[in-house]
């Protein structure tokens, strides 16, 4: 049976928080966007019924399409976890502990984060709260994919044999020579033609393999340059503004990693499940 504190949102979650989300607008507070379009919608539907049609279709274009929205979809899995008493940090620090090989990198990754808001918050003075909190905010959610990369990564090298695509050619070749065997009786060499298609496909489904480790490796090289880059911006710029649009970039980078991940979640969840046994 699921427990409160582990359950995932599903998509009527995404859909509940994009309906209700409130957008800050200086001055005026955290405003119901979607209600304000709602209540116009029904204001001008009184005048003239058809335009309740055209909003109505902007309502469920806008609603699946937040819902959809994988960046959304995780801030919305952290506000639940937060809410069933599992904060991001604890989140972070749970995936932090499966590492081994790779600790060492998400430690140095983490301590790297740390120096620039170190900086950051020199920089900004006591008066930028808000935009130091957005800083952090950004660079802790960063982190969090950082260590579900380094995690799928050690997942799949934990059962991945680099030699073995020499090993199954080496079978091929063998049993291909049976094949080819004149004296072989018909029946053996049916069996084995389809012995031949299945190491076919075992050889196929070792480079895919290899091909996901390899884009693992270069999606951690990214983040981790992504970083560098940040910090010595940091350092160079020692400028509120220039800070600002430090944040856009975490940001971006966040969502690149988190389409990234969204595509390769299932064979993560996989990955993970191997590796716990």
């Amino acid at each position: 049976m699921t427990t409160a504190a582990k359950r995932e949102p599903t998509f009527m979650d995404y859909v509940s928080a994009a309906f209700h989300l409130k957008v800050t607008v200086p001055g005026l507070g955290g405003l119901p966007l979607n209600y304000l379009y709602l209540a116009l919608g029904a204001g001008l539907s009184v005048a003239a019924w058809p335009v309740s049609m055209f909003f109505a279709a902007g309502e469920l274009a806008y609603i699946v399409g937040l819902a959809s929205h994988p960046r959304f979809q995780t801030i919305v899995k952290s506000r639940v976890k937060q809410a069933n008493g599992i904060s991001l940090d604890d989140q972070i620090q749970e995936q932090a502990r499966h590492l081994s090989y790779y600790g060492s990198d998400f430690r140095a990754f983490c301590e790297k984060c740390d120096q620039v808001v170190r900086i950051a918050d020199q920089v900004l003075g006591p008066d930028s709260d808000d935009l130091l909190h957005t800083y952090q905010t950004n660079l802790q959610q960063l982190r969090a994919m950082y260590v579900r990369i380094l995690r799928m990564r050690e997942s799949l090298e934990a059962h991945f044999d680099a030699d073995a695509d020499v090993t199954i050619q080496k079978q091929i070749d063998t049993v291909q020579k049976q094949i080819d065997d004149p004296n072989q009786p018909d029946v053996t060499k049916a069996s084995e033609q389809r012995t031949v298609e299945i190491l076919n496909k075992r050889l196929e489904t070792h480079k895919q393999l290899e091909d996901q480790l390899s884009s693992i490796g270069s999606q951690v090289r990214e983040m981790d340059e992504r970083l560098e880059l940040i910090h010595d911006q940091v350092l160079l710029s020692r400028s509120p503004e220039a800070l600002a649009q430090n944040v856009q970039v975490a940001s971006d980078v966040m969502e690149q990693q988190s389409e990234w991940l969204r595509q390769h979640g299932d064979m993560f969840e996989q990955m993970q499940v191997m590796q716990q046994r």
